[in-house]
């Protein structure tokens, strides 16, 4: 993320809105924005003053209009500057050992019950790329991406088994 793939530039960087966080917080919660998990309105293509100009070479689909923005500019936005959503995984095993000395000394029936994800907690996967690699396209416009579509790991699950050691 933050590439901003302005013609063969592809180290091109958007100029990311002060005091503006870049990670939707609510996306799992909230309908409108479910599954923008990148707050594209916190970034914005590199701008120049109107001093300097005349050095730029403009985006045609500038989406603010101001016709200030500049292709060959980098933004002040980091490499690798948003992280996909935190994962939290909580996985328990029981076992009882049960020695059967009729058999054997070692022979041991053990009753096992596993349970993965206990808390039944989504794990959502990183965000989907911009379709060009990029937050923005050649022209300036958005490009799609952002977005969250999958969980990486299973709802709850429990298993029960008989293990038998000798």
């Amino acid at each position: 993320m933050g590439v901003l793939n302005a013609g063969s530039d592809a180290f091109g960087i958007p100029n990311r809105i002060a005091g503006c966080d870049p990670i939707n917080h609510d996306f799992k919660h909230n309908p409108a924005t479910f599954m923008g998990y990148v707050n594209v309105s916190c970034f914005d293509l590199p701008r120049v003053p109107a001093s300097m100009l005349s050095l730029c070479s403009p985006f045609p689909n500038d989406p603010k209009g101001l016709g200030n923005s500049c292709k060959n500019l980098l933004g002040n936005a980091g490499r690798n500057s948003i992280t996909g959503p935190h994962l939290f995984n909580f996985d328990a095993s029981l076992f009882k050992n049960n020695y059967v000395r009729r058999i054997s000394e070692t022979f041991n029936v053990q009753f096992r019950a596993e349970f993965f994800n206990v808390l039944n907690h989504p794990n959502f996967a990183p965000p989907l790329p911009f379709i060009t690699g990029a937050l923005f396209n050649e022209n300036g416009s958005l490009a799609g991406g952002g977005n969250i579509d999958r969980l990486i790991t299973e709802p709850r699950d429990i298993q029960f088994a008989l293990k038998i050691i000798w």
